[in-house]
């Protein structure tokens, strides 16, 4: 674990360099714009689901710092693809990695969903806030066939912003539950493409180096996901 964490933290100024321009990443708890498929599920995952192309044995290496190449089960979103990789199936308490990648829109239809849990948890006491969120999740109702590519990435910002995140922020790092143990999760909604990175362990501790390196995880998923779409 020493070792893995002093690999992340010499990672983490060459990803801060690549990232010039983005927010800075900080070590949170708080949910912000939440995964669509973000705890574990009976339905098997095809080993040939595009989304198992996005990350190398190595990548995930990288991060877990021992091979994790078990194609778990898994539940992908409705019409995008998920992949999940376990160290084996038969762990009490499971190292895994997981990428989701579904479209904005589809991404936006939980919207409803978090903003009555972020009303309930009191974070957006501020009436513009309050008056934006009851905005986002009047026109999810109306039909997410009526919301532009745009408009979806835009409620994932609002949802960042209400837990502190500066306006106009378009991916997120935090370090959510995943069952019984911590994962650090990061996200991006960017030109139409909900993209989801997740990896957990039994002993994992939120970290900054932890978060560089899941948010570089993130761009490698991102940047691949982007290719594949245009293949297809």
């Amino acid at each position: 674990m020493r070792l893995r964490l002093l690999v992340l933290a010499l990672l983490a100024p060459l990803v801060l360099a690549a990232c010039a321009g983005d927010p800075p990443v900080t070590p949170t708890k708080d949910p912000g714009p939440l995964d669509t498929a973000s705890s574990p599920s009976p339905r098997p995952t095809a080993k040939d689901s595009p989304a198992c192309e996005l990350l190398t044995s190595a990548e995930r290496k990288s991060i877990a710092g021992a091979k994790v190449d078990v194609v778990a089960p898994g539940n992908a979103p409705r019409g995008g693809y998920q992949c999940k990789w376990v160290k084996s199936l038969q762990a009490p308490t499971p190292t895994l990695i997981a990428v989701v990648v579904t479209s904005a829109q589809q991404w936006s239809k939980s919207v409803p969903q978090q903003v009555d849990r972020a009303i309930a948890a009191g974070a957006a006491k501020k009436k513009t806030f309050l008056k934006r969120l009851l905005a986002a999740k009047k026109k999810v109702r109306h039909g997410t066939d009526k919301i532009t590519d745009r408009e979806a990435c835009d409620m994932f910002s609002l949802m960042s912003e209400i837990y502190g995140r500066k306006k106009g922020t378009y991916e997120v790092v935090s370090f959510p539950a995943y069952g019984t143990q911590l994962s650090v999760n990061a996200r991006s909604c960017r030109k139409g493409r909900y993209i989801s990175f997740t990896y957990t362990e039994g002993k994992l501790q939120p970290s900054g180096p932890l978060s560089f390196a899941a948010l570089r995880l993130l761009h490698i998923t991102e940047a691949r996901a982007a290719k594949l779409a245009a293949r297809n």
